[in-house]
């Protein structure tokens, strides 16, 4: 895993989605959402040495704000954790331990 802080971060994720899926953690309900299962898939088969899509680079946003418009407008898709409907959203860290779990079981 890699982290990488950037000043102009759109466009860094303008330029990274030429080898990685570039995710935005948000609430958006204007734009299609993927869950955390896209997060899996992206690493060679057991059988191959070829890797079989392109790895994905998460953003997240802080707890009070979330990702500016204009992060959020670079990434290729918004993705949500499915939940029970009781809480609107997770806490950064909650967030994060997820995501990482998904990208590293998957």
């Amino acid at each position: 895993m890699t982290l990488e802080r950037a000043p102009a971060l759109p466009a860094l994720l303008k330029r990274l989605r030429t080898s990685h899926r570039v995710f935005g953690t948000a609430l958006d309900q204007t734009r299609p959402t993927v869950d955390a299962g896209a997060l899996t898939g992206w690493r060679a088969s057991p059988n191959s040495k070829m890797q079989t899509a392109k790895p994905p680079a998460v953003i997240l946003g802080n707890e009070e704000d979330g990702i500016p418009p204009a992060t959020l407008a670079a990434c290729e898709a918004v993705l949500t954790i499915p939940g029970s409907g009781r809480v609107q959203s997770l806490n950064v860290a909650a967030t994060a331990a997820i995501l990482i779990h998904a990208m590293a079981t998957g």
